[in-house]
């Protein structure tokens, strides 16, 4: 993923789903299901670059891998 810098960015919604990898109606779908906010400007959508850093980390995951994957991990 693009690396976002602490600046106070506002991104339109396509350069915002292109920093996560992401389509423009996932990203549309995401700001409609409230899990990306946004700001209004005049009938735009600009999305905080803190926003996208805080849906990264709250949409983190750890999963442990199965034994099998351990192991073949191990021999490379």
């Amino acid at each position: 993923m693009e690396n976002i810098t602490n600046e106070k960015q506002l991104l339109a919604v396509s350069r915002a789903a292109k920093v996560l990898h992401l389509g423009k109606d996932t990203m549309y779908k995401l700001i409609e299901e409230g899990k990306i906010g946004y700001i209004a400007i005049g009938k735009r959508k600009k999305i905080p670059t803190s926003e996208l850093d805080g849906f990264k980390e709250r949409n983190l995951t750890f999963e442990k891998l199965s034994p099998h994957l351990q192991i073949s991990l191990q021999e490379r």
